[in-house]
């Protein structure tokens, strides 16, 4: 007795030609915006591996290469205060908006010299917390 093709092969073979009419349509498409065209215009989820698959299979996309990993170089100032890490980070208020946190390192100690919140990024606002972290 014939068995018929499983429900995951026949699921395959729809998905192919879907994405085989995405591409006619639209040549440009690469796999997320290929996974959300298939949704939008066809109802059909393809998963975002099927997609990268059926595209390296037909030498539309480039192998994944591996990338070689650096060993990592420690460095740090040999003096406190000779160095300063600086990071100005976007923090999300509740109610809407956005707080601006303006952090001071000092590259020796990685201590937290100073840290300041600012509703308004200007470079005054962060030059004058820079200089009042530097001077105390």
């Amino acid at each position: 007795m014939r068995r018929g093709r499983s429900s995951h092969a026949r699921w395959t073979l729809t998905c192919g030609r879907i994405l085989d009419e995405a591409l006619e349509r639209v040549p440009s498409l690469r796999q997320r915006s290929l996974v959300q065209y298939a949704l939008r215009h066809y109802g059909c989820k393809v998963p975002r591996r099927v997609a990268a698959a059926y595209l390296r299979e037909r030498g539309l996309v480039e192998p994944h290469t591996v990338k070689v990993e650096m060993p990592m170089r420690r460095f740090e100032a040999p003096h406190p205060l000779d160095l300063f890490q600086v990071d100005l980070v976007y923090v999300p208020k509740i109610g809407g908006g956005w707080l601006f946190s303006f952090n001071c390192l000092d590259d020796h100690s990685r201590m937290l010299l100073g840290a300041t919140a600012f509703e308004e990024q200007t470079g005054k606002a962060v030059l004058q917390a820079f200089r009042d972290i530097v001077t105390h």
